[in-house]
């Protein structure tokens, strides 16, 4: 059983974690003079600045274990999920605005557990069940903003 202090650590990174989720909402509506291509330029080449500089010391380790393939795969993992993605959303919220782009979102975590939930091997829906409904509340207050 984890300890009080660590449980408490958990959810303090939850919350962080959802804020930041939110952010990514806000960012396109504030900065609407920049196109949803240069938010995400710019987002990503800050992520790439940054994540330089934490793996800077173990580079000269790390060299030898990237080879062309894994430069390919982050490279295609990296325009899909992540610098396309980000211009639909900055799109979508330029367009649709901050609730409707939230409010789809959103709601795909619960759209995928239903679709999954259907695979060979997968948590029974019934089990599901509760998670998903504890997700409804949050579904209608957004809905109806």
């Amino acid at each position: 059983m984890k300890t009080d202090r660590t449980m408490l650590a958990g959810i303090g990174c939850g919350v962080m974690a959802g804020a930041f989720w939110g952010v990514v909402f806000l960012g396109p509506r504030v900065l609407q003079a920049f196109s949803p291509l240069q938010l995400a330029a710019s987002r990503y080449l800050l992520y790439g600045l940054v994540s330089g500089g934490l793996i800077l010391s173990r580079w000269p380790t790390l060299k030898s274990q990237v080879g062309r393939g894994e430069w390919l795969a982050l490279l295609r993992l990296s325009l899909l999920g992540n610098v396309i993605y980000y211009v639909f959303l900055a799109s979508a919220v330029h367009m649709a605005g901050v609730a409707a782009t939230s409010l789809v979102i959103g709601l795909l975590p619960m759209a995928v557990t239903l679709v999954g939930s259907r695979e060979q091997g997968a948590v029974p829906l019934q089990a599901l069940i509760l998670p998903l409904l504890l997700g409804g509340p949050a579904w209608r207050s957004s809905a109806s903003t």
